[in-house]
This record gives structure tokens, C-alpha cells and sequence, in this order.
């Protein structure tokens, strides 16, 4: 069952696995009195996403947006919309042995995505 969906040059892909991590950006104060101080300039989140049986075609489409490094639409699980990039994680891509038939293959993956 999916429980999200992210869209990619137009087209929906069933996630099946979503794994959301923020991460806060600043600098580290520590003036002379000692009281420490953050700088807060953003706060970012990463997320893993993971999906099942997914199609030939949808896993052309996660191939075009890694390879082209530019920004797509994750629309998490609450129907809010991201805009998110590939970094330096790698796409995962396995098939799925159990579920091939003569008609259609299909896939498993992992990518993570960043907020841009």
C-alpha cells in the first residue's frame, strides 16, 4: 500500500517507505562570556524514500531527474508539496525476482531526496 507519492516531469510514482530527517543550518557561536548562541539560517529535510513493484517506465523517470541534477515536486504523505533534489546518495534499483511474469518486470528502490 502506498502511503505517499512523489511526481517527477508530470509523472506519479507509488512510494512505498518514507523516512523523513531534518537537519538545522547555522553557525556555532561561542562568544568570550560563554553563552553559546546557533545562527539559524534554514532548517532542510532529507528523505528516503522506498518504493515496491514499481514499473520499467517509473524507474526511467527516477533515472532522468538523478541523472540531470535538477529539482522535482515530492508530495509527502500530508499532500504538501517540496521542491527536492538528488545529491550525493545513490539511486538503489533491485528487481524483484518474486513478482516478474512474462508480460512485465518489475522494481525496487531507494533515493534519497534533499529540500532545495
Amino acid at each position: 500500500m502506498a502511503v505517499s507519492r512523489i511526481k517527477v516531469n508530470g509523472t506519479f510514482i507509488d512510494v512505498t517507505g518514507v523516512r523523513q530527517d531534518m537537519q538545522r543550518e547555522g553557525i556555532a557561536l561561542t562568544p568570550q562570556n560563554g553563552s553559546r548562541r546557533f545562527a539559524l539560517r534554514a532548517v532542510k529535510s532529507t528523505w528516503e524514500l522506498s518504493g515496491e513493484n514499481v514499473s520499467a517506465a517509473d524507474i526511467a523517470v527516477l533515472k532522468t531527474a538523478y541523472s540531470l541534477g535538477s529539482t522535482f515536486t515530492f508530495i509527502d504523505e500530508t499532500n504538501t508539496s517540496h521542491t527536492v533534489l538528488c545529491m550525493d546518495e545513490p539511486l538503489s534499483i533491485t528487481t524483484n525476482m518474486q513478482e516478474m511474469d512474462l508480460s512485465a518486470m518489475y522494481y525496487d528502490f531507494t533515493m534519497t531526496v534533499t529540500e532545495a
